[in-house]
Order: structure tokens, then sequence, then C-alpha cells
């Protein structure tokens, strides 16, 4: 059996280690890659998972489902869509 002494990563690390890979996949340096009403409670998301006091994973999860991700609310850039009459 391995060792996984030396391969533990402390769940700080992991919540911190998700923030860069979100910050990288959404922004990859740049805000476009995100529509503009997700940009704001994104980068607020990422800081608080390097924060000292950074929220679980769990907590994360909650948050980002509250996120308004409908087609119509990411291609049109609004929190509601409604289909063409």
């Amino acid at each position: 059996e391995a060792d996984r002494s030396s391969t533990y990563c402390p769940y700080e690390s992991n919540i911190s280690a998700f923030a860069s890979l979100f910050q990288e996949v959404c922004f990859g340096g740049h805000n476009e890659n995100l529509p503009n009403l997700l940009v704001e409670p994104a980068m607020q998301l990422i800081k608080r998972c390097h924060a000292k006091d950074r929220p679980t994973m769990k907590d994360v999860v909650k948050e980002m489902e509250t996120w308004n991700l409908t087609y119509g609310a990411l291609h049109l850039n609004t929190t509601t869509f409604e289909q063409p009459k």
C-alpha cells in the first residue's frame, strides 16, 4: 500500500487550488470569457476561496447554484430570458 502521508493535500489548499483553476478557466487573464452579470460574483468567490478563512466546497457549490446560468442570461446578458413570441 502506498504511503499517502506525503501526498496529503490539506482542505485549505484544495479550495485555493479550485479557485485558481476556476479563475484560469473562466477568465484566462481576461473578463470577456464570462458574461458581465457573473464577473463580479465569480471574482468575489475566487477572492474568498483564497482568503485565510475559506468557505467549504459545499458552500462554494451552493453559491454557484444561485447564479443564473440560463441560455438567455448568458447570451443576452440579462437575468431573465423570455421566449420569442
